[in-house]
């Protein structure tokens, strides 16, 4: 029994120190996470305040410039220009440019570099 005993007193500060390296592991881990849980949240967050209304808008453009699209298409199988309706409601709600500013909403700079459209002389 006398030999255990050294073996036990040489043994706690080991096991001690083995303890707090574990904890000191663990509460690292945990740091990481949460950091990560963190920037991931923000992330998504500015993406969906950023991208949100530019998908919106992006969808009703498209579905304008469709519109467009189906206006020529009816004016080129049918020579009838009462087919080009959709076209001109088209041009008229793309040539607004109520987009823009939605589109780059944070940044007046991007807004005012873009140049100005060519006029095609469709209208």
């Amino acid at each position: 029994m006398a030999e255990t005993d050294p073996d036990r007193v040489a043994r706690q500060p080991v096991f001690g120190a083995l303890a707090l390296l574990i904890l000191v592991i663990l509460a690292l881990v945990a740091a990481g996470v949460f950091a990560t849980w963190r920037i991931y949240s923000l992330g998504n967050h500015r993406f969906i305040d950023q991208a949100g209304p530019f998908f919106a808008v992006t969808e009703d453009l498209a579905n304008e410039m469709l519109n467009e699209e189906t206006g020529v298409r009816g004016y080129v199988l049918t020579g009838d220009p009462a087919t080009l309706r959709p076209y001109h409601q088209g041009r008229k709600l793309v040539g607004q440019e109520k987009y823009l500013p939605v589109l780059l909403l944070k940044s007046a700079d991007q807004v005012r570099a873009i140049p100005p459209q060519p006029d095609y002389g469709l209208d």
